[in-house]
Order: C-alpha cells, then structure tokens, then sequence
C-alpha cells in the first residue's frame, strides 16, 4: 500500500511538474517577463488570502478519528464550502487598493477573476482527502493531471492568439473548474451535502485554529520575497526572480508532496496507536534525507547549464537566484519530515512558532542585504529564514524522540560536497 502511494504521489507530481515546465517553456516564447512577474503576484496574492483562511480542513479528516464519518466529512465540505465564498469577497475587496499599491491599473481586473478560482475551488468535494488518507491516491493524481493539461492547452492556445496575461488567467480559472467538477464525479461513492454537525465543527476548528495561525504565517514566510521585490525592482525582473524560484522549488515540493500525502497519514496513524512504535517513521526518514539531499545536490550543480540550453538568453538571470534560493530548499528539506511529525502528533503550535520565527528572520535581513547585493539580497534573504523554522521543528520533535540531528548533518555534509563539485565543473563547461 505504502509503495503504490508513494508511486502514485511521486510519479504524478514528477508527471505533474514535467507538464508545468515544458508549458513555462513555450509560454516564455509566447509571453514577455512583466507578464510573469504581475502573474506571479497576483498568485501570490490569492494564495495568500488561501493560505490566511486556511483552517485545516484537509489534515482534521486525516488526524481525525472520526475523519470518515458522514456527518464529520459533511461538515468539513460545508466549511470549506462557506470559507470559498469568503475568499471570493476578500480577494475583490483588496483588487483596488493592490492595484494602487503597486501602481498597476491592470492589476485590478486580473485580481477581480482571479477571486473566482478561489470560489470555484470552496466546492471541490472532500472525497479527495478521504482518499488520501486512506492512501488511495492513484484516482487523484490521474484528475489533478487532466486539470492541470487542460488548463496548460487553454493558456498556450490562448497566449498564442493573444500575447496577453488573460492567457494565464483563463487556464487557471478552467484547471480549477475541472478539478472541482472531477472531484464530485471520480469517487461517486462518496457524496457530499451541506450539513452541520456542531461537535464536528468544534473538533475541526479546534484543531485549525493553530492551522490558521500556521498558514497565515506560512503565507508571509513563503512569499514575502516576492511580495517585496514587487515593490522594489521592475515587474521584468519579478517575472525573471519567480521562474527561478518556480525551479528552485522543484525538489521541494516533491518531498512536501510526499510528506504530506504518505508521512503525514502514516504518522498521524501511528500516533493515534495507544503505544505508538517509532521505529518505521525513523527508517522512512532516514532514507528520505539521504534521498532528497543527494538528489537536491545534483539538481543545484546541474541546473544552470540545462537551463541556459531550455530558456532564451532573456530569462538566464533566473539561474542567480535559483541557486541562492536552493540553499534554503536544502534546510527545508529536513524541516518537511519534522513538520509532518509535529502535526501528526497533534501539536500545530511548533509549526506556527517557526514560521513566525523564519518572518522575523526575513525582515530582518531583507533590507540590508537588499541594499547590498539587490534582489540577489532578496534571495539570499529568504533562504537564511528557513533556518528559524527547522530550529523550532527540532524542538517540538525532540519531546516525540523522532530528532536525527547527525543523519541530518552527514547528509547535509555530503551533500553540499556534491553540490560543489558538480557545480564547479558545470561552469567549465558553459
């Protein structure tokens, strides 16, 4: 069972993310830079409003004991539902000052359509979480794929016809609208309803509300570079600054997927053991480190001459700020385990405290090494601040007896060696 999710959950984000940069690669050709960076901040942007009304829906199903009841799922649906349509107001109500803020008119309309992929999304059925928790997950990689494909077809043909920033907007409203349609029709043994079970609302915002906490702040740390540099340097750059970033968080969002969807569940029901036993957790971590590390070493010493061969000379910069911000892939990378066990364990509050921890750090540095080395500054920024989240990871999994603090360190030891090395030689060959 283990092997198939794990297969389905990294086979289809690898599938997932072959897709999204063969598409970047066309819409790079089709699109100019300001397109990308306005994009990126508008995804931010709605993300953001995502992420700051984030309550835990999805990880109570799973933590939950009562997870797979009907009226627990139900209410679940119906908050998630109510939470949608709260987006779609909020995300409206900020288009015009966001718009006079950054001093771009057009940011107006774009935020205003973009709110409804966010209403969209509050319908997608619950159906989708219930199977990952019980580790069925090739139904759901096989819709997020056909989403992701049509919303990619209508971007590309529409970039082609017109060369505008509508193009990214009609695919993600179309991908969104799939995935909400597809989540009701794939598991038609799973219907939802609206329905209101006040203890099951109790116990969901119980344990949301460290959740909430978490993802605001989860917001800030993770797309504050981008919210500055928006403010800072010309749109052209910003678009340059995301794409780098969009690779730079290739590795990561593998072993975030994976946590996730397989760690996550599978700690969280060892936990609800009335002796739990450690020992697998440990075994899988271990092997996920040496994994991950490695193979993050490679990709950073790698990537920028496969770049330079991929992109158009206009978007090369983007490989300065890949590399900075890989540094900080590589602490997130240890930090993604501990989070999961943290959760799992039913103690949200590690997470948040970190999160906060890695915003001070950032603002911190921000400035100074923005006037320093520009936006490279801003990068470099960004990867010291994963550095407060992993120290209060450490802590709260230290009380659990989960801490490997020498396999992180060997890992990491040798990992940067192969980093170097493989780097180094790259730039001989350039």
């Amino acid at each position: 069972m283990l092997f198939r999710a794990s297969f389905w959950v990294v086979g289809g984000f690898v599938l997932g993310q072959v897709i999204r940069l063969a598409s970047n690669l066309i819409l790079t050709r089709l699109l100019v830079p300001e397109v990308f960076g306005i994009m990126a901040l508008v995804s931010v942007i709605v993300q953001g409003i995502g992420l700051m009304s984030d309550i835990g829906i999805g990880a109570s199903i799973i933590q939950n004991k009562q997870g797979e009841e009907p009226e627990f799922l139900n209410t679940a649906w119906t908050i998630h539902v109510i939470r949608g349509v709260a987006m779609f107001f909020c995300i409206g109500l900020i288009a015009a000052p966001l718009a006079q803020f950054y001093d771009e008119p057009q940011l107006f309309a774009i935020v205003l359509v973009m709110a409804f992929s966010s209403l969209i999304a509050g319908f997608n059925s619950m159906a989708m979480v219930l199977a990952n928790r019980k580790l069925w997950l090739g139904r759901v990689t096989s819709l997020n794929l056909v989403s992701q494909i049509l919303s990619i077809v209508v971007m590309v043909a529409w970039a082609w016809y017109s060369p505008t920033i509508w193009a990214l907007v009609a695919g993600n409203l179309i991908g969104a609208f799939m995935v909400a349609t597809l989540s009701h029709l794939i598991f038609p043994w799973w219907r939802v309803k609206f329905h209101w079970d006040s203890q099951a609302a109790r116990e969901i915002i119980k344990f949301g509300k460290w959740m909430l906490l978490t993802s605001t702040l989860t917001f800030f740390a993770g797309q504050l570079d981008r919210l500055t540099l928006a403010k800072l340097v010309p749109f052209d750059l910003v678009g340059i600054y995301s794409i780098g970033f969009m690779w730079a968080m290739l590795p990561l969002q593998v072993i975030q997927t994976w946590t996730g969807r397989i760690l996550f569940p599978l700690a969280s029901e060892t936990f609800r053991q009335a002796k739990p036993d450690h020992t697998l957790l440990s075994v899988y971590r271990r092997r996920l480190i040496w994994l991950s590390l490695i193979g993050v070493a490679i990709f950073g010493g790698l990537i920028t001459p496969v770049f330079r061969l991929l992109y158009t000379p206009t978007y090369w910069p983007a490989t300065e700020f890949l590399e900075i911000i890989l540094i900080g892939v590589f602490i997130g990378l240890i930090d993604a385990s501990y989070r999961s066990f943290n959760l799992a364990a039913g103690q949200p509050v590690y997470t948040s405290i970190g999160t906060a921890v890695s915003i001070v750090i950032f603002a911190i540095a921000v400035f100074p090494l923005y006037n320093q080395f520009s936006a490279h500054g801003v990068a470099a920024a960004y990867s010291v601040s994963q550095l407060g989240m992993l120290a209060v990871s450490l802590y709260g999994v230290r009380k659990l007896g989960l801490t490997d603090v020498k396999v992180d360190l060997a890992a990491v030891v040798i990992g940067a060696l192969v980093w170097s090395a493989l780097y180094f030689a790259s730039l001989k060959i350039m």
